[in-house]
């Protein structure tokens, strides 16, 4: 037990002692910094949209008392997928670029893409994790998992699985393209800065 212990611990030095790390964390800020804003001014156009929307009340305020109950049903969606999507993608990219496959300057075009999307994809993990706790947690809260009506204890499990699932593999789908292009400007600044020695991962120990 002691000798397994002593090797975990050496491992996890030497892989938080990676060079790096810096360059990856910019570039994953960028990536997250890139989604939360792409998520603001989506919900501020359809915050606009819904300016002069007809309402059924006809007491006066209360089509501007709506429109605030709206406007904070957004921003807690933004919020949401903020902490679900952004930063657990964000997180995946800069474990990936910094410890997993880093992106060198003697790398060649075709070997950047290919680190960028097995950055994606272990950002897409880390998503599925959140999500499935996140739904997790919220049955637990609402009584879903401990009621006594549900028919089976694994049901819920299996239902936020599958659809942190879905969420997990929609985002790698529809972020991929920006956490390439992500990696490939990480390479472009690796190409014309003067380092004495490019970072190395574990994919390039295997």
């Amino acid at each position: 037990m002691s000798q397994t212990a002593e090797r975990v611990t050496k491992s996890v030095t030497k892989n938080l002692g990676r060079r790096g790390a810096w360059p990856a964390l910019l570039t994953a800020l960028g990536v997250a910094a890139f989604l939360v804003m792409q998520n603001v001014l989506s919900s501020l156009v359809t915050m606009l949209g819904l300016i002069g929307t007809p309402t059924q009340t006809t007491v006066d305020g209360l089509e501007q008392l709506e429109v605030i109950h709206v406007s904070d049903y957004i921003w807690q969606g933004v919020l949401t997928q903020t902490l679900i999507i952004s930063l657990p993608l964000a997180f995946g990219v800069f474990v990936s670029f910094w410890i997993l496959a880093p992106i060198g300057e003697e790398l060649q075009l075709r070997f950047v893409v290919a680190r960028s999307v097995l950055a994606g994809a272990v950002g897409a993990v880390i998503i599925f994790l959140v999500a499935v706790i996140s739904a997790l947690v919220g049955s637990i809260e609402s009584g879903g998992i401990l009621s006594s009506w549900s028919f089976s204890p694994y049901a819920d499990f299996f239902s936020s699985a599958l659809q942190a699932l879905t969420t997990a593999l929609g985002s790698f789908v529809f972020t991929l393209p920006l956490v390439i292009l992500g990696g490939v400007l990480l390479w472009t600044w690796t190409r014309h800065t003067d380092r004495e020695h490019d970072p190395s991962g574990i994919l390039d120990e295997v």
